[in-house]
This record gives C-alpha cells, structure tokens and sequence, in this order.
C-alpha cells in the first residue's frame, strides 16, 4: 500500500535521537535512545480519480536511534544517525482499488549537521535517505466477485528522501558522558502514489552519548 517512490520524509525521526556533541575537536562521539515519533495526519486527500487511493496513515510509536559524529570545529559536527521505529497502523480504500489495510514504518539513515549555538543547546538539520516497510492485506472493492481477502503480505515501498530540522540539549554526567534530549522535525513528501501516509512527523526523545 504505501508504494510510494521517493518520500520526502523530513527525516525528523531523530527526535530526540540526541546527536552527538563531542567536546574536543576531532573526537567521535557515539549515541543511543529512545524517542517518541508521532507521525500527523495527512487530513483528507481528494480522490483525484476513482482508482486513486486515499486512506490515513497516522500516529504515534516509540524509535530505536543510533548515531555517530565527529566534530570538524569548535562548534560544528558531522555524523550519521540511523532510526528504527516500531510500526504504525494505517487503513486506505476507494474506488476500484478496494480497501488496503496493514501497517507501515520508515527506516531513515540520515546525515546531519549539528551547531552548538550557546551552552549546551545545539541546532541540529540535514537529509535522510528512509525505507519504507509495509504489511498490507488487501481486500476486492464491494462490487467485485469475490472478495476474499489476500495477505497479509510483505511490501517494500522503495526508497524516500526527507529533511530534518531540530535541537539538542548536552547535559554533560561527567567528561566521556552525556544525557541529551532532543527534539525533531521530520519534513515528508511521500510519492505519487502515496496512500495518505503523514507527511510530518514530530519526534521527542533522550539518547545518551558517549565521546571518545
């Protein structure tokens, strides 16, 4: 269901996935959390023919985040955060399609930029590439033969792209450790064949880092 070609999903899932605020320059830091990510309805997509599904791919589940960073200046640092939500739920179905019911999530691997912008608080932005996993079964429109459902079946939606806005807060626990909460903004534009799938995602989450 959730064939969508390039998502732009604003890879937002780092919410709270804390990135990396290493405090030597050079250093890399490593980090590890759990967020939040609340994924917000499209609201109503028109029926643009009576093929054309529509449907409601929204909530809220709890993401796995992993990161690594270097930092290049004194204030700015390079990394890669990786995003492994649990599954959302979503319902489509209209016209001839029939109704497609299943569940969906968004595998992101993004790279980011991390600015420290005063004190602990760090501004955080960059892109994602996300992998769109679906189970979906799916079920023959009301005036077809037969109408035996098929699935739940397995469905690779390719691959996305997406922007991610957000900020981290370092609270150092001691020189190698740090607690950082974090908030994102995921920014998503699904494909044109996008199956009413959120399109913005909120994330809020506490990783804990580690600098070498």
């Amino acid at each position: 269901m959730i064939h969508s070609r390039k998502r732009f999903l604003a890879a937002l899932v780092f919410g709270g996935l804390a990135l990396h605020s290493a405090p030597v320059d050079g250093q890399p830091a490593i980090s590890v959390g759990v967020a939040q990510t609340t994924v917000l309805s499209p609201g109503r997509p028109e029926r643009v023919s009576p093929s054309t599904v529509v449907g409601d791919g929204s909530g809220s589940a709890v993401a796995a985040v992993f990161g690594f960073s270097g930092r290049i200046s004194p204030k700015v640092s390079l990394g890669v955060e990786i995003t492994v939500p649990e599954s959302l739920e979503f319902h489509a179905g209209a016209g001839t399609t029939g109704n497609i019911d299943g569940t969906f999530r968004d595998i992101s691997i993004a790279g980011l930029a991390r600015v420290r912008v005063a004190g602990p608080l760090e501004a955080v932005g960059g892109i994602a590439i996300i992998k769109v996993d679906s189970v979906q079964t799916r079920t023959p429109p009301s005036f077809a033969l037969v109408r035996t459902p098929s699935g739940p079946t397995d469905v690779g939606l390719g691959l996305d792209f997406g922007v991610v806005l957000g900020a981290d807060v370092a609270a150092p626990m001691g020189r190698h450790l740090f607690i950082v909460p974090g908030v994102r903004l995921q920014l998503v534009q699904r494909g044109e064949e996008g199956l009413g799938l959120g399109s913005v995602a909120v994330h809020l989450g506490v990783a804990v880092r580690a600098v070498f």
